[in-house]
């Protein structure tokens, strides 16, 4: 056996099995869905859930692996965790945007956003990530069109 086929069949041997996947997708679909209803009047099991990390992509491992998931909430609610956890629990924020642009992340309420963004900013760590993004670039579908047509 070579080496590529030992290798393939280790990462098979690693993979999750359907029923596990399943389980975690009705679970993580329940979250979803109390999320969405609770807090965008929404009865879907998908929308503003995605998931993130080793699961994602598909590169879990069982019982070794946890699952990483997301749900985008609305802004408001943002600033409602914010000021429920300012100065009593700590929080981490990840952004793509830089601090002196976050006001854009509440573009329907300025004010909103300002005291969300100074409570965030007290007695907060900042570290900011320079240099190339590890991230595959993606191209949009304007610009494949368009190296198409050449």
């Amino acid at each position: 056996m070579s080496v590529a086929q030992m290798v393939e069949d280790f990462c098979r041997q690693l993979a999750l099995p359907q029923e596990l996947r399943s389980s975690i997708a009705a679970r993580t679909g329940r979250i979803a869905v109390r999320l969405n209803n609770d807090f965008r009047n929404l009865a879907s099991d998908s929308a503003n859930r995605f998931y993130a990390g080793s699961y994602c992509r598909g590169t879990a491992a069982p019982g070794l692996s946890d699952i990483d998931l997301i749900c985008v909430l609305p802004y408001d609610t943002y600033a409602q965790l914010i000021a429920a956890r300012y100065e009593c629990l700590p929080t981490v924020l990840t952004s793509n945007l830089a601090p002196d642009e976050w006001h854009e992340a509440f573009p329907d309420n300025k004010l909103l956003g300002a005291a969300t963004i100074d409570r965030l900013q007290h007695g907060a760590y900042t570290l900011t990530l320079e240099g190339q993004s590890h991230r595959t670039p993606r191209t949009s579908v304007a610009s494949k069109a368009a190296s198409k047509g050449k």
